[in-house]
């Protein structure tokens, strides 16, 4: 069984971790919780990999937290992400889609020790990794309304509300866990690697697959 994760970096009590899959259609959560830091949450991921999902196999991740930086700290990828946003009627583009230097340490740090601790775990070496924006791909593919993106026969509930199980950093979770999916799933309609001609930026953490940035928003005129 193919299973997708998802993390949601945070401080205390706010670190949101999920397992998913794709079945008939639907994107379903597995197992998903909230812990502390980074170490915590691939170890509670591991430990409910053995238990709920055995013989699984981890084929990517998504993790909701800047991946690849650049030395002014502004990332085009960002400007492109809230101008979509202000196109689609956002006004607080800029507070949904936040300047690096602007963020939380939280998530900052622990996206970085988390990354640096994926290679290290027999589960999720080889893994792809795609950093994640869940706020941000929820209002997009909501925009998007009954369109391609993604297709109709997978779908992720992405009506702004929160499921019944979970909190509100487990929902993050899944939707970065979804962004992993969408990756492994491409070419979508509409959906491009938004980390393609960054060349003056740098990986927090070198790994193996180079890391990604899936979005549903169509590539610029003359790219792939």
């Amino acid at each position: 069984m193919d299973v997708f994760l998802g993390f949601d970096p945070g401080a205390v009590g706010n670190f949101g971790w999920s397992i998913c899959q794709e079945e008939a259609g639907q994107f379903n959560r597995i197992d998903s919780g909230v812990t502390n830091y980074a170490v915590q949450a691939l170890q509670r991921v591991t430990n409910s990999l053995a238990h709920n999902a055995p013989g699984s196999c981890v084929v990517a991740i998504g993790i909701d937290a800047p991946l690849l930086w650049n030395d002014p700290g502004q990332r085009p990828l960002d400007r492109l992400l809230r101008t979509r946003l202000q196109q689609n009627g956002r006004a607080d583009a800029h507070s949904i889609v936040q300047h690096i230097n602007s963020l939380r340490g939280g998530c900052l740090a622990q996206g970085v020790m988390l990354l640096r601790s994926l290679p290290v775990q027999v589960w999720f070496q080889n893994c792809r990794i795609t950093e994640s924006h869940p706020r941000a791909l929820r209002l997009l593919i909501n925009h998007l309304g009954g369109g391609l993106n993604p297709p109709p026969h997978v779908r992720l509930s992405l009506n702004g509300q929160l499921p019944v199980e979970g909190t509100a950093h487990e929902w993050d979770a899944r939707c970065a866990a979804y962004t992993a999916f969408a990756m492994c799933q491409q070419p979508w309609d509409g959906w491009h690697d938004l980390y393609q001609d960054q060349d003056d930026h740098f990986p927090v953490f070198d790994v193996n697959p180079p890391l990604s940035y899936w979005m549903p928003i169509p590539a610029p005129q003359g790219q792939p």
